[in-house]
């Protein structure tokens, strides 16, 4: 193994096979530490990318991902860095993957639509309903040019429903964050589907998501909803804050 590491004529793919099966980050950072890899400069960003894409344990992943960047004369570039992002995100790292996602924002890079996409459904699989629904608010300062024809409205509903299909349940703020989110838009159709979504998956309105409603629907000029919801929330024992009254009677006095 070391006769191969040290050759001069070092192949990416030799490596990755030997690094593929390593059991623990300590053991995957062995290799390259230890073993005389040597001079990075031959490890062009493509071949690191197959090896990230070859360690089975993100946390091995991870490692040598964060040992190759401080090695002098290696840079990660938007490939490798959105490899190991898909990576950490199918596992549900979402910390690291934040940590990520603050690099590319400060360096200018951004992810292709395709790799936004992952995340989601990476995170709706692993149940972080909230983490997707950022990566979803976010979109505009980490993703690269959205197609025209893409609706992201309709996306993020999609990818709710998605979750809902596989017994995923986002929780009562994922629903409030999109309820406010289509009451910017005057969107009142579809805060309505969220909210018989709310009660298909037997939640129980708290005082913040009866807020938003009230804002929503008094936004949209529908102050007869707002009112019927005030009633609702006083009838579930939620007292409305001093702000939601005044909004609420300002809206039914326009």
């Amino acid at each position: 193994m070391m006769n191969i590491l040290s050759s001069p004529s070092l192949d990416s793919f030799v490596v990755a096979n030997a690094l593929r099966s390593a059991p623990s980050p300590n053991s995957a950072l062995y290799l390259p530490m230890h073993c005389n890899i040597g001079n990075l400069k031959r490890f062009l960003p493509w071949k690191v990318l197959t090896l990230i894409r070859s360690f089975k344990s993100p946390e091995s992943a991870w490692q040598f991902f964060v040992w190759v960047a401080s090695q002098p004369d290696f840079v990660h570039d938007i490939y490798t860095v959105s490899r190991m992002i898909t990576k950490l995100a199918r596992y549900g790292h979402v910390q690291l993957v934040d940590q990520l996602l603050l690099k590319i924002r400060r360096e200018g890079m951004k992810l292709s639509f395709t790799t936004v996409r992952l995340i989601i459904d990476f995170y709706g699989y692993s149940r972080n309903g909230i983490a997707a629904l950022n990566i979803f608010r976010n979109i505009k300062t980490i993703c690269n040019h959205l197609s025209t024809r893409c609706q992201m409205n309709d996306e993020a509903l999609n990818i709710l429903d998605e979750m809902l299909l596989s017994n995923v349940t986002p929780n009562i703020l994922t629903f409030s964050g999109l309820m406010d989110h289509h009451a910017l838009q005057g969107d009142i159709r579809t805060i309505q589907r969220l909210f018989g979504m709310v009660t298909q998956c037997n939640f129980e309105p708290d005082s913040y998501m009866y807020k938003t409603l009230i804002f929503a629907y008094c936004r949209c000029e529908r102050a007869s909803l707002a009112l019927r919801m005030l009633k609702d929330m006083r009838s579930s024992g939620i007292i409305p804050d001093v702000a939601t009254k005044e909004f609420l009677m300002k809206s039914l006095w326009q």
